[in-house]
């Protein structure tokens, strides 16, 4: 496995509250993670960080074996780090209504188990097809899900950075965990929105599939691309490549 990351504050905002970690255990699992904060720079810095701190600590301190131990460790280290953002939420003002997005992996070569909450995506090529794996938690996404909006429209309407769910705002973090299987070949990305709501899919698939550079200068390009269409907001990107063996 080949992984790299890289975060850009964008051409707009003055702070970057995107947070991108890589863990390597002992074992060599790794646990991959972009965090996206909300609730003002100095709290959704403040959460982003807190939670890649917490979880990158936790997946050394206890690293899970097994897909199902993966998964039950996601769901109950996910909802220890929302209670405590809502913990110092509570004791001091200035955290009030702090959160962040969470999408995040951890790879068990050649099971990747992923977890997501908010609108940060996890992608998946394969077969030189690039697939979203995760279903954003947001306003537009369920109007659709029901009916009541088309995609042509919910790409259009102002309520698109309204997010349903996120790490740190409400009692129970309400994560979505599956597991995927990598081929030979194929390359793994997590993205926080900076990224694709300025990179359509084509653009990013025709990036990831080089064959004949880095996974880090496939970050750079994928970046470079998002700036280019305006760079509104803060671009993080994490690409986990599972090299064919030679020979």
């Amino acid at each position: 496995m080949q992984t790299a990351f890289l975060t850009d504050v964008g051409l707009k905002r003055l702070d970057n509250q995107d947070r991108v970690a890589i863990t390597t255990a002992p074992s060599g699992s790794q646990l991959l993670i972009i965090a996206d904060g909300i609730g003002g720079n100095q709290g959704g810095s403040k959460a982003a960080t807190m939670t890649v701190d917490f979880l990158g600590n936790t997946f050394l301190s206890d690293t899970p074996a097994t897909p199902d131990e993966a998964k039950r460790w996601f769901y109950q280290y996910v909802q220890t780090i929302n209670d405590q953002i809502l913990e110092t939420a509570n004791q001091d003002p200035q955290y009030s209504g702090m959160g962040t997005t969470l999408v995040a992996a951890i790879v068990l070569a050649p099971t990747v188990i992923v977890a997501h909450i908010g609108d940060s995506r996890a992608y998946l090529l394969h077969d030189d097809t690039l697939n979203q794996l995760t279903r954003d938690h947001t306003l537009v996404n369920e109007l659709v899900r029901i009916g009541e909006l088309t995609p042509a429209q919910a790409k259009q309407s102002p309520h698109q950075n309204v997010i349903t769910r996120a790490v740190g705002v409400a009692e129970v973090a309400e994560l979505e965990v599956n597991a995927y299987v990598l081929g030979q070949g194929d390359v793994f990305m997590l993205c926080s929105d900076g990224l694709y709501k300025g990179v359509t899919n084509n653009q990013m698939q025709r990036i990831i599939k080089m064959k004949r550079i880095s996974v880090q200068e496939k970050c750079h390009r994928l970046i470079s691309r998002a700036l280019k269409t305006g760079g509104a907001d803060n671009i993080s990107v994490l690409i986990c490549q599972n090299t064919p063996k030679r020979g």
